[in-house]
């Protein structure tokens, strides 16, 4: 399979090493993962001054910002052998994505409960 994104190498890494750095041991029975993807605005949501556009959207809808069942993929091609043995066993997801808050770094937060 060939990636269509150069960015999705760098961003398996990532996650693999804040899974290494959490230290928790793998979860091989059910569990369920919750995630909440944090996105970047496009320069043209803002204002010259820096200020965001009253008509900037509120909700990340658009293709080039990342179709939601993929960043879910990368992210469980990351947490698969690392965090829990098979992405097989979720069989419980909650994900959203949306835009960074003002003192916010884009990113993802991931939650993995047991439910064995």
């Amino acid at each position: 399979m060939i990636e269509s994104c150069k960015r999705l190498k760098s961003w398996r890494v990532l996650i693999k090493k804040e899974i290494k750095k959490a230290n928790k041991e793998m979860i091989t029975g059910p569990c369920e993962v919750h995630i909440c993807f944090r996105l970047s605005r496009p320069k043209y949501h803002y204002l010259a001054s820096g200020e965001l556009k009253k008509n900037a959207p509120k909700h990340v809808i658009t293709k080039n910002r990342g179709d939601l069942d993929k960043l879910v993929r990368a992210c469980f091609d990351s947490l698969t052998m690392t965090a829990i043995s098979d992405d097989a066993t979720v069989i419980q997801l909650n994900a959203k994505k949306r835009f960074i808050t003002e003192h916010e770094e884009p990113g993802a937060q991931i939650l993995i409960l047991s439910k064995d």
